[in-house]
């Protein structure tokens, strides 16, 4: 049994890796990723790091919970920037988030967003250090209200 996780979970990675590969523009570089959140919350993480929320910034539902959500490729943190400010009504930063190798290989996708044509968003359920994030967007103007 430990085997048939330890294949399915090589399996799962390589096709993450194909998936993420395709969503990277030649000025992407594959080991970073981005986050996209309100510009209140900036200070805090830069600090703190990301950690996995309970779910209540944007989405209604459970499936947000417990878990950091990930844009590969930055057009895909634009849209996701977008969305999120004219949801919340208020400005949205872009963070920068350089990932391990560990990290990478921990990534899922995003199911929900996948089914919204979105196959670009993915999330880990485990802490980003400060240490790896920085400011891309400051996010200023993005909320238009």
């Amino acid at each position: 049994m430990k085997l048939l996780l330890e294949n399915w979970r090589e399996y799962l990675n390589e096709n993450n890796e194909e998936l993420i590969k395709k969503c990277l523009s030649d000025e992407d570089e594959p080991d970073v990723f981005y986050h996209s959140t309100p510009v209140r919350l900036v200070n805090i993480i830069l600090e703190k790091g990301l950690i996995p929320g309970k779910g209540d910034t944007f989405s209604t539902t459970d499936w947000s919970g417990g878990k950091v959500f990930l844009s590969a490729g930055y057009s895909q943190a634009i849209q996701w920037q977008g969305m999120i400010a004219e949801h919340l009504e208020e400005d949205v930063a872009i963070l920068e988030i350089k990932l391990t190798p560990e990290q990478i290989s921990q990534l899922e996708v995003d199911t929900v967003s996948q089914k919204e044509n979105d196959s670009c968003s993915f999330f880990l359920k485990e802490n980003i250090p400060p240490h790896q994030i920085e400011l891309a967007d400051s996010g200023v103007g993005t909320g238009g209200f």
